[in-house]
């Protein structure tokens, strides 16, 4: 009988039970907060507020690493010059492209947008704010060559990317195992 005592007396301490004295309706709140939380956890759901982090959660599959070339007028653009930021955005946005140009421009995140908004009626509208369509994708290339152009005053303004799948070898060499031209631009007067 001690410790359940004990206990009693350290719960009277916590913070959801000086809530519960204060404030019902606030501490209403923050448990129907906390359940939910558990209960999207619990289910997998990913929308906000309750976010659980994709990288940690997300299944993924083992595949060979992919490495991307850019060439800006016909000069190979190195990744290691440029500022953190600046790598991020470029790389993160090449990754996308091609995951979105390789799938038909088709979002993984259609299917759950359909699924949440039925309810509402304006589906198409959410889509349309939220997803990229296939206009907006084939546009990439010229949108990334001029991001990457910053004013240099290119003379032939074009942009070529390619995609490179590698493997290492027991010494840690480098093999590229396939390669293929994801996007590319070219201005004509």
């Amino acid at each position: 009988m001690q410790p359940y005592v004990q206990l009693i007396h350290i719960m009277r301490k916590t913070f959801l039970h000086q809530l519960f004295d204060t404030d019902k309706t606030l501490f209403a709140i923050v448990c129907t907060f906390i359940l939910l939380q558990v209960f999207f956890t619990f289910k997998g759901v990913e929308s906000f507020p309750f976010v659980n982090w994709g990288m940690y959660s997300e299944v993924k599959n083992a595949q060979s690493p992919l490495v991307y070339e850019i060439e800006v007028e016909g000069k190979k653009v190195h990744f290691s010059n440029m500022i953190d930021c600046k790598k991020s955005l470029v790389g993160q946005s090449l990754s996308r492209y091609d995951k979105l140009t390789s799938d038909g421009f088709a979002e993984k995140e259609a299917a759950v947008i359909k699924k949440r908004s039925s309810f509402i009626g304006n589906e198409s509208y959410i889509s349309k704010c939220i997803l990229n369509d296939s206009a907006k994708v084939k546009a990439y290339p010229f949108w990334l060559l001029q991001y990457l152009a910053d004013m240099r005053l290119l003379q032939n303004p074009e942009i070529e990317i390619k995609k490179y799948s590698v493997s290492y070898d027991e010494n840690v060499n480098l093999h590229v195992m396939s390669s293929k031209t994801i996007g590319g631009y070219e201005y004509k007067q």
